[in-house]
């Protein structure tokens, strides 16, 4: 399913965090807000869809390679993003 919606655009405002964190927001019949870490040796992460491990953190990391492979970078945003609210 994650690869299914990056292919088909459902990630949106795919930003880094002050922290090197991903976040974004990811469309499957609403917006959910995503945020996925690297934390002491493990991928983790949370989605407003509560799910562990969810598609939509797995749509957020193949649109992040997606950017790397075409040397995008990603703009930072700060802590007051309404985001880090939802989540």
């Amino acid at each position: 399913q994650g690869r299914l919606q990056q292919k088909s655009g459902a990630v949106r405002q795919l930003n880094k965090t002050e922290t090197g964190a991903l976040i974004a927001w990811v469309n499957d019949e609403e917006d959910f807000a995503t945020l996925v870490e690297y934390y002491e040796g493990d991928l983790c992460g949370q989605c407003t869809c509560q799910a562990d491990g969810c598609e939509h953190m797995v749509a957020v990391l193949l649109e992040y390679i997606a950017n790397l492979k075409c040397n995008i970078d990603l703009p930072v945003t700060g802590s007051k993003d309404p985001r880090f609210f939802l989540l």
